[in-house]
Order: C-alpha cells, then sequence, then structure tokens
C-alpha cells in the first residue's frame, strides 16, 4: 500500500505524534521495505525518514471538502 501513496499526486501529510502534528504539502516519496522499515528515498520531495510499519497503529487516506476547497 505505501508504495502506492506515491502515485495519488500532491497531497499533504499529517503526522501525529504525541499531540504534536506535522505537516507537509506535496508528492510522497517513493520507497521500499528493509529490515522491518518503509525507508523514504526520493530526491525530488522533502520528506524523508524511515517509517517502522509495525509501530503505525493508523494510516488513513481523507478526501473531504474543507471551507469549500477540496482537501
Amino acid at each position: 500500500m505505501l508504495r502506492d501513496i506515491k502515485t495519488l499526486g500532491e497531497l499533504t501529510l499529517v503526522i501525529d505524534v504525541d499531540g504534536s502534528i506535522f505537516e507537509m504539502v506535496g508528492h510522497f516519496p517513493k520507497g521500499g521495505e528493509k529490515f522491518g522499515y518503509f525507508n523514504l528515498s526520493d530526491r525530488r520531495t522533502p520528506l524523508k525518514g524511515h517509517l517502522k510499519v509495525d509501530n503505525v497503529t493508523v494510516f488513513a487516506l481523507v478526501r473531504r471538502p474543507f471551507h469549500g476547497v477540496e482537501t
């Protein structure tokens, strides 16, 4: 599933870690799985890192209008 997100085009990524919210607008980076992590590796996007897939409790793709604008 994570490999397919990059095909959606520009999106807003929202990360919630213990009540701290981080947002990034752009294309989700390509990546691959290795050693239990999904490694985000794409020079064309500012988002970099390693996602420990087993520790992710919620992963949602949401599309809805907000103040009259598609989000």
